[in-house]
């Protein structure tokens, strides 16, 4: 077995630190220690002081010296073209959704360690910008917005950035800028759904008809606050009214009773939805609400021969007597 001893020293000889191995195939090459990488740009030349001391000594030798040697390695390191070196693991912005083209939303930069200090382009891999949001100057890497940026349509944008070496080898690495797309409000809101209402006959006064939602694909930071209202007339609707909940829903309410299909079989009520974003935006949705005769249920029926009857003013009696005239008179010109 070899015990080898090395002195790290400097330039003019003198002791740098000290350390001790052993090696039970006898290589002392594999001695030196290596447990730092090695960086042509932080340090070129080790010296090193050397000594192979022999543990084991056959008897028969005893009286002979020199069962150690000494002697001083010289490292020195050569240097290997390295890819560039972004300054930043990670890059992550903020721009809002309706930031002109033309916007800066800043900056990438990368060096090059080695000696040489090549010239670095920079670029965008296509595959992480299909749709070529973000443009890239290819000399100082200032990121600006390429097109309009819509954040219902996409929230986030990973994009990767790569920079290269112009040198012969063209060596190359990339980082990843995450882009946040802020919310504005530039969605109107809108009824939840299509509604369909439909009062019964004999319904009283300030008897809810319908309940209703908004939906907005905007999300404001305090979140969905939605107001209800009817266009603003002359007079007053004399049917119904909207009664905002303040939770973003709102209920039609009937203002009178007495509701029946002979007076009337439908009426308009044009509804309001307002958003609480800066600036407010609205949209006005006009309901159809029906005339029933309810089933005492309260079942407003929606198919077949009734609904078919309700749908002509007529009442599901006058339509059956209809039905029978019409399949006699039939038979009697068939015959």
């Amino acid at each position: 077995m070899w015990r080898g001893v090395w002195d790290e020293v400097t330039e003019a000889g003198t002791p740098a630190r000290t350390e001790s191995r052993e090696d039970e195939e006898d290589r002392l090459q594999d001695m030196i220690p290596g447990e730092t990488p090695l960086d042509y740009e932080t340090k070129r030349r080790f010296v090193m002081a050397a000594e192979a001391v022999n543990e084991h000594v056959d008897p028969r030798f005893l009286d002979l010296d020199g069962f150690m040697d000494r002697t001083t390695l010289k490292v020195i390191v050569q240097d290997v073209d390295e890819p560039p070196v972004f300054l930043s693991p990670a890059y992550e912005w903020k721009v809002p959704e309706n930031a002109a083209v033309g916007t800066v939303l800043g900056g990438v930069s990368a060096r090059d360690t080695d000696t040489v200090g090549n010239v670095i382009r920079y670029s965008v891999d296509k595959r992480s910008d299909g749709t070529k949001a973000f443009r890239i100057d290819p000399n100082n890497g200032t990121i600006t917005v390429a097109r309009a940026l819509d954040r219902e349509t996409s929230a986030w944008h990973n994009v990767t950035v790569v920079a290269r070496e112009t040198s012969q080898n063209h060596l190359s690495s990339s980082v990843v800028v995450f882009i946040k797309v802020l919310d504005i409000n530039d969605n109107v809101p809108r009824l939840a759904r299509d509604y369909q209402p439909y009062i019964c006959e004999g319904t009283q006064a300030g008897e809810l008809i319908q309940l209703l939602g908004a939906v907005d694909p905007d999300e404001p930071v305090e979140g969905h606050h939605f107001y209800f209202s009817m266009v603003p007339e002359k007079h007053i609707n004399p049917n119904f009214t909207i009664r905002d909940n303040q939770d973003n829903t709102a209920g039609i309410v009937a203002r009178r009773s007495t509701f029946t299909r002979k007076d009337r079989t439908q009426y308009l009520l044009p509804v309001v939805v307002t958003d609480s974003g800066s600036p407010a935006l609205s949209s006005t949705s006009t309901l159809t609400i029906s005339v029933c005769s309810c089933q005492p249920a309260g079942h407003c029926p929606t198919g077949g021969v009734e609904a078919l009857a309700l749908s002509m003013g007529l009442s599901l009696q006058t339509l059956l007597g209809l039905l029978v005239c019409l399949v006699t008179l039939t038979a009697d010109l068939l015959s």
